[in-house]
């Protein structure tokens, strides 16, 4: 029996030509280095509220939710590229463009311990999720503590713009 990344891996190889793979593999690194990448840049409080948008023809387009954070990216530009050109020399990234975003890139904060505490109350008090001979209070009990998880993460958002 072999396990669904196998299988999926080997359709793909059978599908795609193996460089086009290896090419979206390392352009899946570079955006997942993004956060890494922007504190070895020394602007570690930006990768909370930019991130890379796009790679086209060796430019990198850096999207920031404020036009203070585009300023803070442009003033460190020369060393962010240095390192994004030698972490990733196969991508042959030539330039850095900035632009704002539409939308809020910000991340959520981290939940207060008091929440968490709480949270973590609610799992332990919950049953284990789908269990193979659940019974009907079972499933009501889940259900209820997802709907008060679901209250938790209404209240945490409310105040943030765009998110709903």
């Amino acid at each position: 029996m072999k396990k669904a990344g196998d299988v999926l891996s080997s359709f793909f190889r059978e599908k795609f030509d193996p460089e086009i793979l290896e090419n979206a593999r390392i352009t899946a690194g570079l955006f997942n280095s993004w956060e890494t990448a922007s504190r070895e840049a020394g602007i570690a409080a930006a990768s909370d509220h930019c991130r890379i948008r796009d790679l086209e023809r060796g430019v990198l387009l850096v999207e920031a939710e404020h036009p203070g954070w585009v300023q803070l990216l442009q003033t460190n530009q020369i060393q962010l590229l240095k390192l994004l050109q030698k972490k990733f020399p196969e991508l042959e990234i030539q330039g850095l463009s900035f632009c704002l975003s539409r939308k809020s890139i910000s991340r959520p904060t981290a939940v207060p311990d008091s929440e968490k505490a709480h949270f973590e109350a609610m799992l332990a008090a919950s049953p284990d999720p789908l269990p193979e001979t659940a019974s009907q209070e079972k499933n009501e009990a889940l259900y209820e503590s997802i709907k008060e998880f679901k209250k938790i993460i209404q209240k945490k958002n409310k105040n943030r713009p765009g998110v709903g």
